[in-house]
């Protein structure tokens, strides 16, 4: 199912997706090499996008014979995307899909900036913040020291061992986490996402 479409030439674009969209590329930063494009496939189906989209005559290298049989396997869709066909008008068809969807998110944004301000206003502990964030998100969320993984507000519960020593590998391995939210891979039934 595609909740989104997005255009990204980013390495690792696996790291700044959520689950659920539909990527477009030029290729500019695909990899060359069999095992990298197998990889990529890999590390996308894991992270749920929903599919892969190369420009034609963009940027992206030819495509290995790794790639289509690890995209069959997985059953991960890549479409070609003929010229001159502009990735906006599949954004376009995507959001006009979705619109319910973006509504209903809209609405939980609303929600979510409310109860911000509310217990912002009446100066409550940041653990009660985040309790009632994860509540309303259906989610547990944790701040925590990137360089460590432990609770950066008093009163708070420690993460998870594992997503603990998730965050702390990424932050250490990581070569730009300035923005975005990255996924983290705990080798488990559980996910994680960080935001810096």
């Amino acid at each position: 199912e595609v909740t989104w479409t997005h255009t990204s030439d980013l390495p690792e674009p696996w790291r700044w997706v959520t689950g659920g969209e539909f990527l477009m590329t030029n290729g500019m930063s695909f990899p060359k090499s069999a095992k990298e494009q197998a990889d990529l496939v890999r590390h996308l189906a894991h992270a749920g996008v929903a599919g892969l989209g190369t420009g034609e005559n963009m940027y992206c290298p030819r495509l290995t014979a790794a790639f289509t049989p690890t995209s069959d396997e997985l059953g991960f869709p890549v479409l070609w995307i003929r010229y001159p066909l502009p990735f906006v008008a599949i954004s376009r068809s995507g959001a006009e899909a979705t619109l319910v969807d973006q509504s209903h998110r809209l609405a939980r944004t609303v929600r979510i900036y409310d109860l911000i301000r509310r217990h912002t206003a009446r100066g409550a502990a940041p653990a009660e913040l985040l309790s009632a964030l994860a509540r309303e998100l259906g989610c547990e969320i944790q701040v925590c020291d990137r360089a460590t993984g432990n609770p950066w507000f008093p009163g708070t519960t420690p993460l998870d061992p594992t997503i603990s020593r998730a965050v702390v590998a990424l932050s250490g391995a990581s070569k730009n986490l300035a923005g975005g939210a990255y996924g983290l891979s705990t080798g488990r039934e559980r996910a994680g996402m960080l935001t810096p």
